[in-house]
């Protein structure tokens, strides 16, 4: 008898597709290509780098530190820059190097959208998937019923022939048996 080989699904399927989205962000180019390639916390990275970048608070140069300056120093001198904007009766505006890249932006809402079409994309890739799967496993089933029905279909067969093959020996005894007794 032939047993029914369970199919078993792969690993990938139990997995979070968000899991695995970690990484580095890389410059980002004008290049369409390199801007698929990087993952929506790439994007965000490097878009938060490039705003920290072109902040004055992220404008602090390396030679105007010290080497005794500690973040703690460092953000002092930022709140008091702050603090004397604002006695001097400014507000700390928006300035040139404030203001949002809409290139940026841009990026990372194209970014966040293909992001979404992928993860919907793979959401349905797997619910089909798992639903061929499922069908896979019922039709293997019903193939392994068939291969056993089949198999007791030839038995039941080989079993006919031998009781055909004995009524007939039988029959033929009997005819022997006829003719010798009439002669």
């Amino acid at each position: 008898m032939i047993d029914p080989i369970p199919y078993e699904f792969p690993d990938f399927l139990n997995c979070d597709p968000i899991e695995d989205v970690v990484g580095i962000p890389q410059p980002l180019d004008n290049n369409k290509q390199d801007q698929q390639q990087l993952s929506l916390d790439e994007e965000i990275k490097l878009a938060i780098m490039t705003l920290d970048d072109e902040s004055p608070i992220g404008s602090i140069s390396e030679e105007e530190n010290s080497e005794f300056d500690t973040p703690q120093t460092i953000d002092t001198e930022q709140t008091n820059e702050t603090e004397e904007m604002q006695l001097r009766g400014g507000t700390p505006g928006v300035s040139s190097n404030e203001k949002v890249n809409l290139n940026t932006i841009t990026n990372i809402k194209e970014a966040m959208i293909n992001t979404s079409k992928l993860l919907s994309l793979y959401t349905t890739l797997k619910t089909t998937y798992l639903k061929l799967c499922k069908e896979f496993n019922y039709l293997l089933g019903k193939f392994n019923e068939n291969e056993k029905i089949k198999i007791e279909l030839i038995h039941e067969n080989n079993e006919l022939r031998r009781l055909l093959y004995e009524l007939i020996k039988e029959r033929e005894m009997e005819r022997k048996d006829r003719t010798n007794l009439h002669i």
